[in-house]
């Protein structure tokens, strides 16, 4: 009987450390949401401040305009220029040409010499 009151006990002393340690994990959970909160209406509150919409969107159309002239800079073609990299283009497939035919020459030479030596050694 006495054991059986001692566990009862060991167990109501378990079960005020958990208690314990679920509360003080809610209070910390708590806390955090607190601060949380806190922070995000300091930033709505900065958002938030009390300038004009003019004032706000006053330079959008000068950056606008500015964005618009780099990218006609950036996006920009010359004539000049486009028909020297055509040229280049087209020198540059004739010379890829050139050496494909020079490939296909010596794999038609390495298989002439194959058949030859294939049919010499036939022939032995």
């Amino acid at each position: 009987m006495d054991e059986i009151n001692y566990l009862f006990d060991v167990e109501k002393l378990e079960k005020q450390k958990k208690a314990g340690s679920i509360l003080q994990s809610k209070t910390d959970l708590n806390s955090d949401i607190e601060k949380i909160v806190a922070q995000a209406e300091e930033l709505s509150n900065r958002a938030c401040n009390d300038d004009s919409k003019s004032k706000r969107i006053k330079g959008i159309r000068d950056n606008r305009k500015n964005e618009k002239i780099e990218n006609r800079k950036n996006e920009a073609f010359y004539l000049g220029e486009e028909l020297n990299k055509q040229q280049e283009q087209v020198s540059a497939g004739a010379d890829n040409e050139e050496e494909d035919m020079n490939y296909q020459n010596t794999l038609d030479l390495i298989e002439k010499k194959l058949e030859e030596r294939l049919r010499a050694q036939q022939k032995s």
